[in-house]
């Protein structure tokens, strides 16, 4: 890996519009509305009352496969995505456009031949008003990679989930 192409990578925004056709659709692939009498499952792949998955957040405005670029000298082939983590800052509408902003937050380098881990962040905003709607947090083991060095902090552990009742 070329580690500093990989510190200086600058990703582009990228922008979608997403519909409410799209919004069912992701709903409908997870399972949502197995269970037609369930009223629960029915807001997220009926029109009335429509609300996306909060889990939408990870596939809005992907930046393609970037890892492959060949000057960032990654072993591709052996990437491995480890982890993925979402955190809502608002509710995600059922229609309408994303912008997604992209960092490397850090590598963490395990050593040669062990590989070395990539830390992604996504921040998802409304394109029209700007309001964050959702920080995506992404771990990509680089299997390939070891030994050539690192930069940055990695995340902290996320807090433990409260034993509250949701809201």
């Amino acid at each position: 890996m070329n580690l500093e192409a990989v510190r200086n990578l600058r990703f582009e925004p990228v922008t979608q519009n997403y519909t409410r056709r799209d919004t069912m659709l992701y709903a409908l692939g997870l399972g949502y509305g197995s269970d037609p009498l369930d009223p629960a499952q029915l807001d997220f792949v009926y029109e009335a009352n429509l609300r996306a998955v909060p889990s939408i957040c990870c596939v809005l405005a992907h930046p393609g496969f970037w890892a492959k670029r060949p000057e960032l000298g990654i072993d591709w082939l052996k990437l491995l995505h480890g982890e993925q983590s979402f955190e809502i800052h608002h509710p995600i509408p059922p229609e309408g456009t994303v912008r997604a902003s992209y960092q490397i937050a850090a590598v963490a380098d395990k050593g040669a031949g062990k590989g070395a881990i990539l830390h992604l962040v996504k921040t998802l905003a409304d394109a029209s008003t700007g309001a964050r709607l959702a920080t995506v947090r992404s771990v990509l083991f680089l299997r390939g990679d070891g030994g050539c060095g690192g930069f940055g902090d990695a995340p902290t552990e996320p807090a433990a989930i409260s034993e509250r009742p949701p809201r």
